[in-house]
């Protein structure tokens, strides 16, 4: 009975995902809307990311398509329809909403990989004893380059020659600082942006009070207020490849009535992003270390209450990414002495590996006790049912 109810079920449940994370309103994205055309790719500054998240956003509807009989043709074939319904709506009713040709392309991407996963589940559940190792080798090898790939996007990008300082400027896409700045200054060594303000209406988008700028306008680092928080952020590779930019927020910092002298500041150093707001005699900072381990801050479209475990979010990322090449290794039949080894050298290089050749902060103990743990639990669901010899026989899962 329970697997009758499993494709249904999973089905609606995508169903629903989709419509509510597609169709709820968003008055406030209203201006950003109107400036992506609709038959671009990947539209506005964060296009990569929001691409790999509408893939994503399919890949259930199309696995649970082909879980309930049909072939990946109709699976892609629903996922495009569905999106291309999806797009209407969102152009002619569902306000502050962004209609366009590569959330469509992506959407019908997604469901084709969701119905290709679940045909190929068997295989991948229950490999050969020749295929598992080599499965093994390709998940391993792809953490290592996950991990490095990370390390370069979270690199700040070089500081211009010529930086011009923008005080409050008024730009697209952001608010417009409600209070006044009374005056900014600049350190180089290390980079250090300092605002003194008097704070005015909290702002609902992000209002920057200084910024330090390309001769073409295009910020490199921005101090600004968002609400009651201070936050900072630069331009790292991310940004140039439309990815999310991780930046530092300082929660509760800035009081809800207004009008109050505050001074905030941002800094670089290390590999640290810092962000201070001082406000009377009240100080508060937060801090964001750029680490291999900030994939999950490259996509996700949020960042709060994540960015209150410190390193916490960025090890259990690294250690789900993990599984797979944990949970093939046991598949492969190796012995015990391989299995340690190889594990130990994995976990070692892709911890370490983009802190020593970039020069970023590692992701510590947090990563090294999350991933020894999905390694230890991939292995032992590796390790589980092996009685299954290669996949001719086998059956999915489920």
């Amino acid at each position: 009975m329970r697997l009758r109810a499993g494709p249904p079920a999973l089905l609606l449940l995508a169903l629903g995902a989709i419509l509510w994370l597609t169709l709820e309103p968003l008055p406030a994205q209203a201006e950003a809307t109107q400036l992506s055309p609709w038959n671009c790719l990947f539209c506005g500054t964060q296009g990569s990311a929001d691409f790999l998240l509408n893939i994503a956003l399919f890949v259930p509807l199309g696995a649970a398509v082909v879980w309930l009989g049909a072939g990946r043709s109709k699976a892609l074939a629903l996922g495009t329809a569905l999106s291309l319904a999806i797009e209407l709506a969102q152009a002619t009713l569902v306000a502050g909403r962004d209609p366009a040709f590569g959330d469509v392309v992506a959407n019908g991407l997604g469901a084709l990989a969701g119905a290709s996963l679940l045909l190929a589940l068997p295989g991948l559940w229950y490999p050969s004893i020749t295929r598992a190792r080599r499965l093994a080798t390709a998940a391993g090898l792809g953490w290592l380059l996950l991990t490095i790939v990370t390390g370069w996007l979270v690199l700040p990008v070089p500081i211009p020659s010529q930086p011009i300082v923008l005080v409050a400027p008024d730009r697209p896409l952001v608010e417009a600082f409600a209070g006044r700045v009374l005056g900014v200054a600049v350190d180089s060594q290390p980079l250090r942006l300092n605002a003194r303000v008097v704070t005015g209406a909290l702002t609902e988008r992000v209002a920057p009070l200084v910024e330090l700028a390309y001769p073409d306008s295009t910020v490199w680092a921005r101090l600004a207020q968002l609400g009651q928080k201070g936050t900072f952020a630069v331009r790292l590779n991310s940004t140039r490849f439309r990815l999310m930019t991780p930046e530092v927020r300082v929660h509760r910092a800035i009081p809800m009535t207004g009008s109050i002298p505050a001074d905030f500041s941002g800094m670089l150093e290390n590999a640290v992003l810092t962000v201070e707001v001082t406000v009377a005699d009240s100080t508060h900072v937060h801090q964001r270390a750029l680490t291999p381990g900030l994939g999950w801050a490259l996509l996700l479209p949020f960042n709060y209450p994540l960015d209150h475990m410190g390193l916490w979010p960025s090890a259990i990322w690294l250690a789900l990414t993990l599984l797979p090449f944990a949970f093939w290794l046991g598949r492969a039949r190796l012995s015990t002495a391989w299995h340690v080894g190889l594990g130990v050298a994995v976990l070692a290089l892709g911890i370490n590996l983009s802190t020593w050749l970039f020069g970023l902060q590692s992701d510590g103990i947090p990563a090294w006790i999350c991933c020894g743990t999905a390694f230890l639990v991939g292995r032992a669901l590796g390790l589980a049912g092996l009685h299954h010899e290669g996949t001719k026989d086998a059956k999915a899962p489920y």
